[in-house]
């Protein structure tokens, strides 16, 4: 939350205009490196991730909807 307080810039991230709020950093590539103890990204624990709708939308709304995805998943689960 701290580091979206920190990027979301009134007048130089995002603008107000007449039609709404704008992204003001549009054609930039972002990568999100996610790791997460468990599977989140498919099976029934899909409705479990919040991170990436929630960075998506924020990315979004700043005008970056060219995102890719990096998943280090199941690192706190055993061999079995």
């Amino acid at each position: 939350k701290s580091w979206v307080d920190h990027v979301a810039r009134s007048g130089k991230t995002f603008a107000y205009g007449e039609n709404g709020p704008k992204g003001l950093v549009a054609g930039k590539k972002v990568y999100i490196v996610l790791a997460s103890g468990g599977i989140y990204s498919e099976g029934a624990a899909v409705q479990m991730d919040h991170a990436v709708p929630y960075l998506r939308s924020v990315l979004g709304f700043l005008g970056m909807t060219d995102v890719e995805v990096i998943r280090v998943e199941g690192v706190g689960m055993g061999a079995d």
